[in-house]
């Protein structure tokens, strides 16, 4: 059996380390960690884009070099040698692998080019707090012609480089937008309570933790109304008679609140554990 490298594998390795060693060097890599809070260099990413290595496992009809596992796996070791500032390993393995695998063609079409030319980030959130990739905690139901995913994951890989942040309560969409917006300023009462029920590693802001009062409801079985008000302090009897639609605010920041204005305005009190 040849174990050998082929002519097509071993120019990927040149490709790659001759990429990495010139924009990959110990001070570039230096200068991006105390410029960027993320640890992406966008201008390697870009360059790694246009040497068509972001795309090395996606198949060509999707614009990649329809190659393989091997050949990606070559690709992130040249990364890991040089420890190059980008969310390889999270968007070309565990992102854009399972949507080459298993996506349909119309999520392939969405997703796969994007990956290949270093617009599109994805990333897989595998990591449950009681569960495991093998014993997952996870549900999914039918729900009309689709499914609604209904469990926790944390310690998802590289989220923090996204450019867009969906958060959800019971498989529905309560607030989207740009990364920085929903980060600086939320604007739905679930998304302040998640981050106010979140530690801090930073000893300058620690403070009491706000948790979000009340237990999470069944998705089987939820409130009348919207789901999440026996558990906001802004809720009023609109909130218990039908659910919000997501409002646009200007730069693509949605919320789903009745009463967003308030909450612009006023700081929530929260109380009870956390879930």
């Amino acid at each position: 059996m040849d174990f050998d490298l082929t002519d097509e594998q071993q120019a990927t390795i040149d490709v790659a380390a001759k990429l990495l060693g010139d924009k990959a060097t110990p001070d570039a890599v230096r200068a991006v960690e105390h410029a960027d809070d993320l640890r992406f260099d966008r201008e390697l990413w870009a360059a790694m884009a246009d040497a068509g290595l972001l795309g090395i496992a996606v198949p060509a009809e999707h614009g990649g070099a329809g190659l393989g596992l091997l050949e990606l796996a070559l690709v992130l070791e040249e990364v890991g040698r040089r420890t190059a500032p980008v969310p390889a390993l999270a968007a070309l393995a565990l992102g854009g692998l399972p949507v080459v695998r298993w996506g349909s063609a119309a999520q392939q079409a969405a997703i796969l080019p994007g990956l290949v030319a270093g617009t599109t980030l994805v990333t897989a959130a595998l990591v449950e707090p009681l569960g495991g990739v093998h014993h997952p905690t996870t549900t999914a139901r039918r729900d009309g012609g689709g499914w609604v995913l209904d469990g926790t994951r944390t310690n998802v890989p590289a989220s923090l480089m996204a450019d867009r942040v969906i958060v959800m309560y019971l498989g529905r969409p309560i607030e989207q937008g740009p990364r920085a917006a929903i980060f600086a300023q939320p604007l739905h009462p679930y998304t302040r309570a998640l981050q106010a029920s979140s530690p801090s590693t930073d000893p300058s802001k620690r403070s009491k933790r706000r948790m979000i009062k009340g237990e999470l409801p069944s998705p089987i079985d939820p409130p009348p109304g919207w789901a999440f008000h026996p558990r906001c302090p802004y809720a009023s009897e609109l909130c218990a008679r039908q659910a919000p639609p997501l409002f646009t605010l200007g730069n693509g920041h949605q919320t789903a609140c009745f009463h967003r204005d308030q909450v612009t305005r006023t700081q929530a009190v929260w109380q009870g554990a956390a879930t």
